[in-house]
């Protein structure tokens, strides 16, 4: 039904065994989302964030696609959404938004790119602790 699926693993002490941790995702994707299309990851201390894509993701346009960026607490096993702008959705019918998504290494940077050529879109996000939101620097 391509709803597609995100897994994370944590690898422990250093050796060949990894643990799949309980990522529940807060919105939980559609029949055709394609969540996880593309996926990008920034760990720092006490959290895992992700940035993940999903093309077929319809709320704005029909497979319009989306990006959302996910913070997972390994503290706690909690997951949240990131930015309260979060998950950011492509405009256009048949964008693919989150064909492919890439997360800075500390987590507040996103770049984001349109499966369309024709729509040929990439847009660049900055995150702002202060309003939970990320800015839109370029399009």
């Amino acid at each position: 039904d391509k709803r597609g699926r995100v897994q994370l693993f944590k690898q422990q002490n250093q050796e060949t065994l990894w643990t799949l941790l309980d990522l529940q995702v807060p919105n939980p994707p559609s029949v055709g989302d394609e969540f996880g299309s593309s996926v990008s990851l920034a760990e720092s201390g006490p959290a895992i964030t992700m940035a993940i894509g999903a093309v077929g993701f319809d709320k704005s346009a029909v497979d319009g696609g989306m990006a959302t960026v996910l913070e997972y607490r390994l503290e706690s096993g909690t997951t949240s959404t990131v930015g309260r702008n979060s998950p950011i959705t492509g405009v256009s019918s048949s964008q693919g938004f989150g064909h492919r998504v890439i997360l800075s290494s500390d987590g507040t940077f996103l770049v984001a790119s349109s499966k369309n050529p024709e729509s040929n879109v990439i847009r660049v996000f900055r995150f702002n602790r202060e309003i939970s939101f990320w800015l839109d620097i370029f399009e």
